[in-house]
């Protein structure tokens, strides 16, 4: 208004600078899009699945042992008759951060916290959707075949969930 009162711009040429600060200051309301987290069940399945489409090649299989020097990702193992993808925990950690980030519309928030990955299994095991120990959530497995299973945590997920999305 001072612009223009003055006589410096005409209203024509204000228009654009007014939208802007409105765009800015006084928004118009947007759509009511959810906002998807990263420790949703739908969104973890989802993302794991999309894990294994593009680094399927890092996945160790059954009938071949896990050797740390040749950086595998994960390996499929059978424990106690059912199948599982085998992630070392750290590993599984690193992978989801970063296949979470590269997703839009994801709340990534959760990997701000200090034990984002304790609790994160928590929830997972508390939902069937990663193997449990009988008591706590952190699963140990002799993944190396090596025997350092006492020492060796690690993320198993039922392959059943995520080669067939209807069985969440």
């Amino acid at each position: 208004m001072e612009l223009q009162k003055a006589k410096l711009m005409s209203n024509e040429e204000l228009e654009p600078y007014r939208q802007g600060a409105k765009e800015v200051f006084d928004p118009e309301p947007g759509q009511n899009v959810k906002l998807r987290h990263v420790e949703e069940s739908d969104v973890f399945l989802e993302l794991m699945r999309n894990l294994i489409s593009e680094r399927g090649s890092a996945v160790v299989p059954e009938d071949r042992r896990f050797v740390k020097a040749d950086k595998p990702m994960a390996a499929w193992r059978v424990i106690g008759g059912e199948r599982f993808l085998i992630f070392p925990e750290d590993t599984w950690a690193v992978e989801y951060k970063r296949t979470a980030r590269k997703e839009k519309g994801l709340d990534c928030s959760f990997f701000q916290r200090d034990r984002w990955t304790q609790d994160l299994q928590k929830i997972l095991a508390g939902e069937g959707l990663i193997k449990a120990p009988s008591s706590g959530y952190r699963y140990r497995y002799d993944l190396m075949a090596n025997g350092t299973r006492d020492s060796t945590y690690v993320v198993a997920i039922p392959a059943q969930l995520l080669e067939n999305p209807a069985n969440i």
